[in-house]
């Protein structure tokens, strides 16, 4: 039972945590539509530039300025995507959240060969929301001089007379269309991502020869390193090592002289026709015995003769 209540209690948790995930509050409130709008700018911005302005902009840009030159040099270069066409619908548009505090935009441009996602990164731009202030108060102090209780309402019966083509939906609306025209954007770009847009079948293609490559490529050194350590053998030869063997010869030749004493030491000698040794040494004894007697004659009273002298082995 104990057990039963303790999974229960483990799947309950897991569920909420996952609950909790879903519903992860986004790093700042956003307009989509907006933030399209300006992922569609930056897209205008560099997808036809010059080789002289992106040469610069490399250089001495800013990152938003290589990350989407680099990114566009790419898709023309390595992906062959060919000539531009036009810009997807707005409905293909795909928001994310980031890392760091940032809302990725990502709109399609479609190219005569396959189609390139262009991804931006977005910050707040805080400084947007002091503008944005003052104008809001300026706005409410002009509706109440015309008699508006409405700000809203006011703007739309004198959107003509503020410069602006077509009424605004909401207050907001029109900050961001005014304060656009000023210079003042919402939201900060701050990098920007171009891919080329692959099929399944394509990249399944891609990988599948990527990996032939990456194999063929290890066998090959494998075979390589085979062939290195097989040849291995002739280098004391082309070192002229092999000098060595001359002294093992040597050795080889004087193995038979070394024997020829051990055979020669082995033999018995017969001392026998040695007349003078055995006369040699028997005058010794002799002379042994007699001071041994404390006489200094050399009689001696056995009758001792040495015949013959032998070796003992």
């Amino acid at each position: 039972m104990k057990k039963k209540l303790l999974l229960v209690l483990m799947i309950t948790v897991l569920l909420c945590l996952t609950g909790c995930s879903s519903d992860k509050k986004a790093a700042f409130e956003y307009d989509k539509d907006t933030m399209i709008d300006m992922a569609m700018n930056v897209a205008s911005q560099y997808k036809d530039v010059s080789d002289a302005q992106a040469e610069y902009l490399l250089s001495e840009g800013n990152n938003v300025d290589k990350t989407a030159i680099a990114g566009f040099k790419q898709a023309d270069t390595s992906d062959h995507v060919g000539n531009f066409i036009a810009f997807d619908s707005r409905e293909r548009a795909e928001f994310a959240e980031g890392a760091h505090d940032n809302i990725l935009c990502s709109v399609y441009l479609k190219y005569e060969n396959r189609d390139v996602k262009v991804q931006v990164s977005f910050v707040k731009n805080k400084l947007y929301d002091v503008y944005a202030d003052n104008v809001k108060t300026q706005l409410h102090q002009d509706a109440v001089n015309n008699g508006y209780e409405d700000d809203l309402k006011f703007l739309q019966d004198n959107y003509q007379n503020l410069g602006l083509a077509e009424a605004p939906e909401s207050v907001d609306k029109f900050l961001i269309t005014y304060l656009g025209y000023n210079g003042q954007q919402p939201y900060t770009a701050d990098e920007c991502e171009i891919s080329a847009v692959y099929s399944r079948q394509e990249l399944l293609a891609r990988a599948g020869k990527h990996t032939a490559i990456g194999m063929i490529t290890v066998f090959c050194v494998l075979i390589f390193i085979a062939l290195i350590i097989s040849l291995l053998k002739f280098v004391p030869m082309i070192l002229g090592i092999n000098k060595k063997k001359e002294p093992a010869k040597a050795a080889e030749v004087k193995k038979p002289v070394a024997a020829v004493p051990a055979k020669v030491e082995t033999k018995e000698e017969n001392l026998v026709d040695d007349s003078e040794l055995v006369a040699v040494i028997t005058a010794a004894i002799y002379a042994y015995e007699g001071s041994c007697n404390n006489n200094y004659t050399t009689d001696s009273k056995d009758k001792l003769v040495v015949r013959s002298i032998r070796r003992v082995r």
